[in-house]
């Protein structure tokens, strides 16, 4: 359905919020894919096992290509630092945006 919205409307950026149903990998690499044109918000477990995006093959290079790179933080400890997190206030209605 979003790869037909985004289609319908090549111009526009789409935010697509969905409740944890949502954070599948299969969505997440889509949205990655789309990033230009679409946003992703979702809920994520805690204890998320995330990735890195895989290293580029060099030339040459034998075997399967990586499908996952570095081992991220889990949610849970990118939280316990807040000094990560900074907050951003902004208006959801704009006359000058046209909504």
């Amino acid at each position: 359905m979003l790869a037909t919205f985004l289609r319908w409307f090549p111009t526009r950026k789409c935010v697509f919020a969905g409740d944890g149903g949502f954070a599948t990998h299969k969505l997440s690499r889509f949205a990655a894919r789309h990033s230009q044109q679409l946003t992703l918000v979702s809920k994520i477990v805690p204890d998320a096992v995330l990735h890195a995006p895989p290293p580029e093959r060099k030339p040459g290079q034998q075997g399967r290509p990586r499908t996952v790179g570095a081992r991220l933080p889990s949610p849970l400890k990118n939280s316990q630092n807040p000094t990560k997190f900074r907050f951003v206030y902004f208006s959801l209605l704009s006359s000058s945006q046209g909504y």
